[in-house]
Protein backbone atom coordinates (compact mmCIF):
# COMPACT_ATOMS: atom_id res chain seq x y z
CA UNK A 1 0.00 0.00 0.00
CA UNK A 2 2.96 2.32 -0.41
CA UNK A 3 1.70 5.21 -2.51
CA UNK A 4 -1.72 5.19 -0.83
CA UNK A 5 -1.72 4.58 2.91
CA UNK A 6 2.04 4.06 2.93
CA UNK A 7 2.39 7.83 2.57
CA UNK A 8 0.59 8.39 5.86
CA UNK A 9 1.29 7.75 9.49
CA UNK A 10 -1.84 6.18 10.93
CA UNK A 11 -3.07 5.84 14.49
CA UNK A 12 -5.92 3.40 15.01
CA UNK A 13 -7.75 3.96 18.29
CA UNK A 14 -10.60 1.59 19.21
CA UNK A 15 -14.15 2.72 19.87
CA UNK A 16 -15.91 0.30 22.19
CA UNK A 17 -19.43 -0.24 23.41
CA UNK A 18 -20.13 -0.24 27.13
CA UNK A 19 -19.54 -4.00 27.22
CA UNK A 20 -15.96 -3.28 26.04
CA UNK A 21 -16.49 -4.83 22.62
CA UNK A 22 -14.88 -3.06 19.64
CA UNK A 23 -17.40 -1.51 17.25
CA UNK A 24 -15.06 0.76 15.29
CA UNK A 25 -11.73 2.52 15.09
CA UNK A 26 -10.95 6.19 14.93
CA UNK A 27 -8.29 6.69 12.26
CA UNK A 28 -5.95 9.59 12.93
CA UNK A 29 -3.46 10.45 10.25
CA UNK A 30 -0.59 12.63 9.14
CA UNK A 31 0.71 13.04 5.61
CA UNK A 32 4.47 12.67 6.03
CA UNK A 33 5.24 14.57 2.81
CA UNK A 34 3.19 17.75 3.34
CA UNK A 35 2.61 18.04 7.12
CA UNK A 36 2.44 21.83 7.22
CA UNK A 37 0.69 22.86 4.02
CA UNK A 38 -2.66 24.62 4.63
CA UNK A 39 -4.66 22.15 2.53
CA UNK A 40 -2.82 19.07 3.80
CA UNK A 41 -5.55 18.14 6.30
CA UNK A 42 -8.22 18.10 3.59
CA UNK A 43 -6.04 16.23 1.13
CA UNK A 44 -4.95 13.78 3.81
CA UNK A 45 -8.52 13.06 4.89
CA UNK A 46 -9.52 12.36 1.30
CA UNK A 47 -6.50 10.09 0.90
CA UNK A 48 -7.38 8.13 4.04
CA UNK A 49 -10.92 7.53 2.81
CA UNK A 50 -9.68 6.56 -0.66
CA UNK A 51 -6.90 4.42 0.82
CA UNK A 52 -9.34 2.78 3.21
CA UNK A 53 -11.48 1.74 0.28
CA UNK A 54 -8.45 0.42 -1.59
CA UNK A 55 -7.01 -1.52 1.33
CA UNK A 56 -10.37 -2.59 2.68
CA UNK A 57 -11.91 -2.20 6.11
CA UNK A 58 -11.08 -5.83 6.89
CA UNK A 59 -7.36 -5.01 7.03
CA UNK A 60 -7.53 -1.57 8.62
CA UNK A 61 -10.39 -2.09 11.05
CA UNK A 62 -11.14 -5.81 10.95
CA UNK A 63 -14.43 -4.93 9.25
CA UNK A 64 -15.51 -2.60 12.06
CA UNK A 65 -16.59 0.98 11.36
CA UNK A 66 -13.90 3.48 10.38
CA UNK A 67 -14.23 6.89 12.06
CA UNK A 68 -12.37 9.65 10.19
CA UNK A 69 -12.34 13.33 11.11
CA UNK A 70 -12.48 15.48 7.99
CA UNK A 71 -12.32 19.21 7.50
CA UNK A 72 -15.37 21.42 7.26
CA UNK A 73 -14.06 22.45 3.84
CA UNK A 74 -14.03 18.86 2.60
CA UNK A 75 -17.62 18.32 3.71
CA UNK A 76 -18.80 21.53 2.07
CA UNK A 77 -17.03 20.61 -1.20
CA UNK A 78 -18.90 17.32 -1.65
CA UNK A 79 -15.68 15.55 -2.72
CA UNK A 80 -16.58 12.40 -0.80
CA UNK A 81 -20.14 12.02 -2.07
CA UNK A 82 -19.24 9.71 -4.96
CA UNK A 83 -17.23 7.26 -2.84
CA UNK A 84 -18.60 4.08 -1.23
CA UNK A 85 -19.83 4.95 2.25
CA UNK A 86 -20.45 1.64 4.01
CA UNK A 87 -19.05 1.58 7.54
CA UNK A 88 -17.54 5.08 7.44
CA UNK A 89 -18.28 7.72 10.07
CA UNK A 90 -17.17 11.24 9.20
CA UNK A 91 -16.21 13.54 12.06
CA UNK A 92 -17.11 17.24 11.94
CA UNK A 93 -14.36 19.11 13.82
CA UNK A 94 -14.75 21.77 16.48
CA UNK A 95 -14.97 25.28 15.07
CA UNK A 96 -17.22 24.41 12.15
CA UNK A 97 -19.79 27.11 11.42
CA UNK A 98 -23.34 25.66 11.54
CA UNK A 99 -24.84 27.72 8.70
CA UNK A 100 -27.37 26.67 6.08
CA UNK A 101 -24.68 25.54 3.65
CA UNK A 102 -23.23 23.18 6.24
CA UNK A 103 -26.70 21.83 7.03
CA UNK A 104 -27.13 21.05 3.35
CA UNK A 105 -23.74 19.35 3.19
CA UNK A 106 -24.50 17.19 6.24
CA UNK A 107 -27.86 16.19 4.79
CA UNK A 108 -26.23 15.21 1.48
CA UNK A 109 -23.56 13.08 3.13
CA UNK A 110 -26.07 11.28 5.34
CA UNK A 111 -28.32 10.67 2.33
CA UNK A 112 -25.31 9.19 0.53
CA UNK A 113 -24.87 6.73 3.41
CA UNK A 114 -22.22 8.26 5.63
CA UNK A 115 -22.80 8.66 9.34
CA UNK A 116 -21.74 11.94 10.95
CA UNK A 117 -20.15 12.58 14.33
CA UNK A 118 -19.80 15.96 16.05
CA UNK A 119 -16.22 15.79 17.33
CA UNK A 120 -15.08 17.36 20.62
CA UNK A 121 -18.44 18.77 21.70
CA UNK A 122 -18.19 21.28 24.55
CA UNK A 123 -20.70 23.10 26.75
CA UNK A 124 -22.35 25.84 24.70
CA UNK A 125 -21.06 24.42 21.41
CA UNK A 126 -22.82 26.18 18.50
CA UNK A 127 -22.68 22.98 16.42
CA UNK A 128 -25.43 21.54 18.61
CA UNK A 129 -27.75 23.44 16.22
CA UNK A 130 -27.01 20.74 13.60
CA UNK A 131 -27.29 17.81 16.02
CA UNK A 132 -30.44 16.68 14.22
CA UNK A 133 -28.34 16.06 11.09
CA UNK A 134 -25.76 13.88 12.84
CA UNK A 135 -25.65 10.40 14.33
CA UNK A 136 -23.02 10.68 17.06
CA UNK A 137 -21.42 13.24 19.36
CA UNK A 138 -17.98 12.79 20.91
CA UNK A 139 -17.33 14.35 24.32
CA UNK A 140 -13.87 14.27 25.91
CA UNK A 141 -14.19 13.67 29.63
CA UNK A 142 -11.58 14.98 32.07
CA UNK A 143 -9.13 12.55 33.72
CA UNK A 144 -10.62 13.30 37.14
CA UNK A 145 -14.05 12.19 36.00
CA UNK A 146 -15.19 15.42 34.36
CA UNK A 147 -18.31 16.04 36.48
CA UNK A 148 -19.11 19.22 34.53
CA UNK A 149 -19.32 17.22 31.28
CA UNK A 150 -21.55 14.45 32.57
CA UNK A 151 -24.69 16.63 32.23
CA UNK A 152 -23.63 17.44 28.64
CA UNK A 153 -23.43 13.74 27.83
CA UNK A 154 -26.86 13.28 29.37
CA UNK A 155 -28.30 16.21 27.38
CA UNK A 156 -26.94 14.93 24.06
CA UNK A 157 -28.18 11.40 24.76
CA UNK A 158 -31.64 12.74 25.67
CA UNK A 159 -31.76 14.51 22.31
CA UNK A 160 -31.23 11.21 20.51
CA UNK A 161 -27.50 11.34 19.83
CA UNK A 162 -25.37 8.21 20.19
CA UNK A 163 -22.71 9.68 22.48
CA UNK A 164 -19.05 8.65 22.47
CA UNK A 165 -17.29 9.41 25.76
CA UNK A 166 -13.61 9.82 24.87
CA UNK A 167 -10.66 9.89 27.27
CA UNK A 168 -12.16 7.35 29.68
CA UNK A 169 -9.33 6.50 32.06
CA UNK A 170 -10.64 3.61 34.15
CA UNK A 171 -13.60 1.30 34.66
CA UNK A 172 -15.10 3.54 37.35
CA UNK A 173 -15.25 6.39 34.87
CA UNK A 174 -16.77 4.02 32.33
CA UNK A 175 -19.62 3.33 34.74
CA UNK A 176 -20.20 7.05 35.31
CA UNK A 177 -20.46 7.96 31.62
CA UNK A 178 -22.64 4.93 30.95
CA UNK A 179 -24.99 5.96 33.75
CA UNK A 180 -25.71 9.32 32.10
CA UNK A 181 -26.30 7.90 28.63
CA UNK A 182 -23.00 7.33 26.78
CA UNK A 183 -23.30 4.29 24.52
CA UNK A 184 -19.74 4.24 23.16
CA UNK A 185 -16.37 4.90 24.81
CA UNK A 186 -12.74 5.57 23.97
CA UNK A 187 -9.71 5.67 26.22
CA UNK A 188 -6.93 3.66 27.80
CA UNK A 189 -9.10 2.09 30.50
CA UNK A 190 -9.41 -1.20 28.61
CA UNK A 191 -5.63 -1.76 28.54
CA UNK A 192 -5.45 -1.63 32.32
CA UNK A 193 -6.51 -4.62 34.43
CA UNK A 194 -9.58 -4.40 36.57
CA UNK A 195 -8.88 -5.00 40.24
CA UNK A 196 -10.40 -8.48 40.08
CA UNK A 197 -7.98 -9.45 37.30
CA UNK A 198 -4.98 -7.84 38.92
CA UNK A 199 -5.27 -10.28 41.83
CA UNK A 200 -5.08 -13.35 39.62
CA UNK A 201 -1.57 -14.82 39.26
CA UNK A 202 -0.20 -14.79 35.74
CA UNK A 203 -0.22 -18.29 34.30
CA UNK A 204 1.06 -19.85 31.10
CA UNK A 205 0.32 -23.13 29.43
CA UNK A 206 3.47 -25.26 29.96
CA UNK A 207 3.39 -26.41 26.33
CA UNK A 208 3.47 -22.83 25.10
CA UNK A 209 6.52 -22.02 27.21
CA UNK A 210 8.33 -25.16 26.03
CA UNK A 211 7.59 -24.21 22.44
CA UNK A 212 8.90 -20.67 22.94
CA UNK A 213 12.07 -22.12 24.43
CA UNK A 214 12.51 -24.61 21.56
CA UNK A 215 11.91 -21.91 18.94
CA UNK A 216 14.38 -19.58 20.63
CA UNK A 217 17.34 -21.95 20.23
CA UNK A 218 20.20 -20.90 17.95
CA UNK A 219 19.52 -23.95 15.78
CA UNK A 220 15.84 -24.87 15.83
CA UNK A 221 15.00 -28.58 15.74
CA UNK A 222 11.77 -28.73 13.72
CA UNK A 223 11.15 -32.33 14.77
CA UNK A 224 11.22 -31.33 18.43
CA UNK A 225 8.89 -28.42 17.71
CA UNK A 226 6.54 -30.77 15.86
CA UNK A 227 6.41 -33.14 18.82
CA UNK A 228 5.64 -30.28 21.22
CA UNK A 229 2.74 -29.16 19.02
CA UNK A 230 1.45 -32.72 18.74
CA UNK A 231 1.58 -33.16 22.52
CA UNK A 232 -1.05 -30.45 23.10
CA UNK A 233 -4.44 -30.93 21.44
CA UNK A 234 -5.18 -27.20 21.63
CA UNK A 235 -1.89 -26.30 19.96
CA UNK A 236 -2.46 -28.94 17.28
CA UNK A 237 -5.98 -27.69 16.51
CA UNK A 238 -4.93 -24.03 16.32
CA UNK A 239 -1.84 -24.81 14.27
CA UNK A 240 -3.83 -26.77 11.69
CA UNK A 241 -6.39 -23.97 11.46
CA UNK A 242 -3.58 -21.50 10.86
CA UNK A 243 -2.02 -23.70 8.17
CA UNK A 244 -5.34 -24.05 6.34
CA UNK A 245 -5.62 -20.25 6.17
CA UNK A 246 -2.14 -19.65 4.76
CA UNK A 247 -1.55 -22.74 2.61
CA UNK A 248 -3.91 -21.75 -0.20
CA UNK A 249 -3.57 -24.20 -3.07
CA UNK A 250 -0.48 -25.87 -1.57
CA UNK A 251 -0.93 -29.32 -0.09
CA UNK A 252 0.14 -29.69 3.54
CA UNK A 253 0.29 -33.33 4.60
CA UNK A 254 1.71 -32.97 8.10
CA UNK A 255 2.54 -30.60 10.92
CA UNK A 256 6.16 -30.77 9.76
CA UNK A 257 5.10 -29.59 6.28
CA UNK A 258 3.26 -26.73 7.93
CA UNK A 259 6.33 -25.73 9.93
CA UNK A 260 8.43 -25.66 6.76
CA UNK A 261 5.75 -23.65 4.94
CA UNK A 262 5.42 -21.03 7.68
CA UNK A 263 9.07 -20.77 8.65
CA UNK A 264 10.51 -20.60 12.15
CA UNK A 265 9.99 -16.86 12.61
CA UNK A 266 6.29 -17.03 11.72
CA UNK A 267 5.80 -19.92 14.16
CA UNK A 268 7.62 -17.94 16.86
CA UNK A 269 5.18 -15.06 16.40
CA UNK A 270 2.19 -17.39 16.37
CA UNK A 271 3.17 -19.16 19.61
CA UNK A 272 3.93 -15.82 21.26
CA UNK A 273 0.44 -14.55 20.47
CA UNK A 274 -1.11 -17.79 21.71
CA UNK A 275 0.79 -17.29 24.96
CA UNK A 276 -0.47 -13.74 25.32
CA UNK A 277 -4.03 -14.84 24.52
CA UNK A 278 -3.87 -17.44 27.29
CA UNK A 279 -2.41 -14.90 29.69
CA UNK A 280 -5.08 -12.29 28.99
CA UNK A 281 -7.98 -14.64 28.32
CA UNK A 282 -10.37 -12.56 30.44
CA UNK A 283 -9.19 -9.26 28.93
CA UNK A 284 -10.86 -7.53 25.97
CA UNK A 285 -10.24 -9.26 22.63
CA UNK A 286 -8.82 -5.98 21.34
CA UNK A 287 -5.83 -6.41 23.66
CA UNK A 288 -4.46 -9.26 21.53
CA UNK A 289 -5.23 -7.33 18.33
CA UNK A 290 -3.28 -4.35 19.64
CA UNK A 291 -0.47 -6.63 20.81
CA UNK A 292 -0.09 -8.24 17.39
CA UNK A 293 0.08 -4.91 15.55
CA UNK A 294 2.45 -3.38 18.11
CA UNK A 295 4.71 -6.44 18.11
CA UNK A 296 4.96 -6.62 14.33
CA UNK A 297 5.63 -2.89 14.09
CA UNK A 298 8.51 -3.11 16.60
CA UNK A 299 9.92 -6.06 14.67
CA UNK A 300 9.76 -4.18 11.36
CA UNK A 301 11.39 -1.10 12.88
CA UNK A 302 14.24 -3.24 14.21
CA UNK A 303 14.69 -4.72 10.75
CA UNK A 304 14.59 -1.29 9.08
CA UNK A 305 17.32 0.08 11.33
CA UNK A 306 19.52 -2.90 10.51
CA UNK A 307 19.23 -4.67 13.86
CA UNK A 308 19.29 -8.43 14.34
CA UNK A 309 17.09 -8.70 17.47
CA UNK A 310 13.82 -9.04 15.63
CA UNK A 311 12.33 -11.72 17.86
CA UNK A 312 13.21 -9.66 20.95
CA UNK A 313 11.61 -6.60 19.33
CA UNK A 314 8.47 -8.61 18.56
CA UNK A 315 8.29 -9.88 22.15
CA UNK A 316 8.83 -6.35 23.47
CA UNK A 317 5.88 -4.96 21.52
CA UNK A 318 3.63 -7.90 22.35
CA UNK A 319 4.06 -7.95 26.13
CA UNK A 320 4.10 -4.14 26.37
CA UNK A 321 0.29 -4.13 26.23
CA UNK A 322 0.19 -5.61 29.74
CA UNK A 323 1.14 -2.28 31.32
CA UNK A 324 0.28 1.39 30.75
CA UNK A 325 2.74 3.18 28.45
CA UNK A 326 4.57 -0.10 27.95
CA UNK A 327 5.90 -0.30 31.52
CA UNK A 328 5.54 -3.49 33.55
CA UNK A 329 6.29 -4.24 37.17
CA UNK A 330 9.15 -6.48 38.27
CA UNK A 331 6.63 -8.99 39.65
CA UNK A 332 4.92 -9.31 36.27
CA UNK A 333 8.20 -9.60 34.39
CA UNK A 334 9.38 -12.35 36.74
CA UNK A 335 6.88 -14.74 35.12
CA UNK A 336 7.19 -13.58 31.51
CA UNK A 337 9.51 -15.43 29.10
CA UNK A 338 11.53 -12.36 28.05
CA UNK A 339 15.23 -11.65 27.56
CA UNK A 340 17.21 -9.27 29.77
CA UNK A 341 17.10 -6.62 27.02
CA UNK A 342 13.33 -6.82 26.77
CA UNK A 343 13.02 -6.70 30.54
CA UNK A 344 15.20 -3.60 30.71
CA UNK A 345 12.95 -1.87 28.18
CA UNK A 346 9.67 -2.86 29.88
CA UNK A 347 10.69 -2.42 33.53
CA UNK A 348 12.98 0.58 33.36
CA UNK A 349 12.04 2.17 30.02
CA UNK A 350 15.58 2.13 28.70
CA UNK A 351 18.05 0.07 26.70
CA UNK A 352 18.72 -0.49 23.02
CA UNK A 353 15.24 -1.85 22.27
CA UNK A 354 13.15 0.76 24.10
CA UNK A 355 13.26 3.40 21.30
CA UNK A 356 11.38 0.98 19.04
CA UNK A 357 8.48 0.80 21.47
CA UNK A 358 8.54 4.54 22.14
CA UNK A 359 8.14 5.25 18.41
CA UNK A 360 5.25 2.80 18.17
CA UNK A 361 3.50 4.25 21.24
CA UNK A 362 3.84 7.78 19.82
CA UNK A 363 2.30 6.60 16.54
CA UNK A 364 -0.63 4.93 18.31
CA UNK A 365 -1.28 8.13 20.26
CA UNK A 366 -1.06 10.30 17.11
CA UNK A 367 1.89 12.18 18.65
CA UNK A 368 3.28 12.65 15.17
CA UNK A 369 6.23 14.91 15.89
CA UNK A 370 7.42 12.62 18.68
CA UNK A 371 7.04 9.60 16.39
CA UNK A 372 8.98 11.22 13.56
CA UNK A 373 11.73 12.50 15.86
CA UNK A 374 12.02 9.10 17.51
CA UNK A 375 12.17 7.39 14.12
CA UNK A 376 14.93 9.66 12.87
CA UNK A 377 16.87 9.06 16.09
CA UNK A 378 17.11 5.36 15.17
CA UNK A 379 17.74 6.05 11.48
CA UNK A 380 14.22 5.64 10.07
CA UNK A 381 12.57 8.39 8.02
CA UNK A 382 8.80 9.12 8.28
CA UNK A 383 7.98 7.42 4.95
CA UNK A 384 9.53 4.19 6.24
CA UNK A 385 7.66 4.57 9.53
CA UNK A 386 4.43 4.86 7.55
CA UNK A 387 5.22 1.71 5.58
CA UNK A 388 5.95 -0.25 8.76
CA UNK A 389 2.76 1.16 10.31
CA UNK A 390 0.49 -0.10 7.52
CA UNK A 391 2.36 -3.41 7.14
CA UNK A 392 1.86 -4.11 10.86
CA UNK A 393 -1.88 -3.43 10.59
CA UNK A 394 -2.09 -5.78 7.59
CA UNK A 395 -0.27 -8.53 9.47
CA UNK A 396 -2.41 -8.09 12.56
CA UNK A 397 -5.58 -8.35 10.46
CA UNK A 398 -4.32 -11.62 8.99
CA UNK A 399 -3.29 -13.37 12.21
CA UNK A 400 -6.24 -12.18 14.29
CA UNK A 401 -8.88 -13.01 11.69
Amino acid sequence: MTGVLGELLLARQPILDVDVEVVGYQLLHRDVDVPRQPRAASASAALVVDGLLTLGRRDLTGGADAWITVTEELLRSGTLLDLPTDGIVLGLPAGAVPDEQLRTALHEHRTAGYRICLDDVAVGDPRIDVLDLTDHARVHVAPDGGPSLLPLIGELAARGSNVVAAGVADYEQLERVRAVGAELVQGLFWTRPRDVRALRPLQFAPGHLQLLDALGQHEVDLRAVEELIRSDITLTDRFLRLIRRVAGYRKVASIHDGLVLLGVRAVQRWVSLLTLGRLAEDAPVELVTLASARARSCELLEEMRGGDRRLEAFTLGMFSVLGPEGRLSAETLDVLPVSDEVREALEHGRGALRPLLDVELATEQAAWQRAEDGGRAIGIEPTKLAQANVAALNWSAAVCA
